[in-house]
């Protein structure tokens, strides 16, 4: 591989790993779910707030072996296992009407998905740019952030096209309308952001 060409793939790990990111920062956009998860599944906020909870738990533990998994089977094995538990997590609340279905599809295996794919695009990027460690996952990290302001705009126009207020007659009937297909949108967005990224060099 040319020195040319070396350069090119370590920035191009580099968008993919801002990527990934992006996605994995929607776990912080549930306050702006929730105003329509909780009359979709006629659950009080507080309740459905759990389910937010049980996610960053999910997150958090799967984080402890995602590290040693992706040094055993590589960064983009273990980034793949954690975009299709994410994206399909997802896509799974879409069949979800319980409080209990979504707490296992949105909580428990979304996050987990999270958790496995939270490190892989820092450690690969890091990889790329010994001399710029810090610099890199700076922004990689912030990608993470960006991730939550994005796609709360994204969730308000899948679940509310029409920007309903919540008292509105016709507000809980149309979002329960439309929260299937935004769970079903935004799960197949997530798996071409971690797919992008995993067909790009380790």
């Amino acid at each position: 591989m040319s020195k040319e060409q070396k350069v090119r793939n370590r920035w191009i790990v580099v968008i993919g790993a801002i990527m990934i990111q992006l996605a994995l920062g929607t776990i912080y956009s549930w306050g702006t779910l929730t105003v329509f998860i909780s009359p979709y599944l006629k659950e009080i906020k507080e309740l459905t707030v759990f389910i937010f909870g049980i996610g960053l738990l999910s997150f958090a533990i799967t984080m402890i072996f995602a590290g040693k998994l992706q040094q055993k089977y590589g960064p983009r094995n273990i980034a793949i296992l954690g975009g299709v538990l994410m994206g399909g997590g997802v896509i799974l609340s879409a069949f979800m009407t319980t409080f209990i279905g979504l707490l296992i599809t949105y909580g428990i295996i979304f996050g987990a998905g999270i958790g496995f794919g939270y490190v892989c695009p820092i450690a690969s990027a890091s990889k790329w740019f010994p001399d710029k460690k810090g610099f890199i996952n700076g922004i990689a990290v912030a990608g993470f952030g960006a991730g939550s302001f994005i796609f709360n705009y994204i969730i308000k126009v899948l679940a509310n096209p029409t920007n309903l207020e919540t008292d509105h007659l016709d507000f809980v009937s149309t979002v329960s309308n439309n929260i299937p297909l935004m769970f079903i949108v935004i799960g197949i967005i997530y798996l071409i952001l971690y797919n992008w990224w995993c067909i790009y060099p380790k």
